[in-house]
């Protein structure tokens, strides 16, 4: 059974996340976070197979933010420390900001999978998945 692991702080980026994955495949265990410190933990105990995530958001929901911190910042940090500690990790960034961003193009060049632009529909994470899984029946072979 695939495993996710979806990264927003917008509570409606990731119900929209969850219900489009589990209309492209209803067998699947899908874990949520809300910060990067969350997010990583999750990445370590549950070891998903994709993480689809945001860019800008905070480090810990439980520190408060100090004034110069760069909010995307932390996504990037997030990508960096997830691919070093698993090479090959597929994930997909779900973002706002433009691809023309540092910290997006940062991201492509450590090897992120993907970039999806929000505002995200179901119809589009669909065929994102569908983009990096063309050969998989609806992600059939992760399980």
């Amino acid at each position: 059974m695939p495993s996710f692991l979806l990264v927003d702080d917008s509570p409606t980026v990731l119900l929209t996340l969850r219900h489009a994955i589990v209309q492209a495949r209803g067998d699947v265990r899908i874990h949520e976070a809300t910060d990067a410190s969350r997010a990583l933990k999750l990445f370590d105990d549950a070891r998903p197979d994709v993480v689809m995530m945001d860019m800008v958001m905070p480090e810990d929901q439980e520190e408060p933010k100090e004034e110069d911190d760069e909010p995307e910042s932390a996504g990037l940090k997030l990508v960096q420390e997830m691919l070093a500690r698993r090479p090959g990790t597929t994930i997909l960034l779900v973002t706002g900001l433009p691809p023309s961003h540092p910290d997006v193009t940062a991201a492509v060049s450590l090897g992120v999978a993907g970039v999806m632009r929000k505002p995200v529909r179901p119809d589009d994470v669909k065929a994102a998945l569908a983009s990096l899984f063309p050969d998989a029946d609806s992600l059939s072979y992760f399980g």
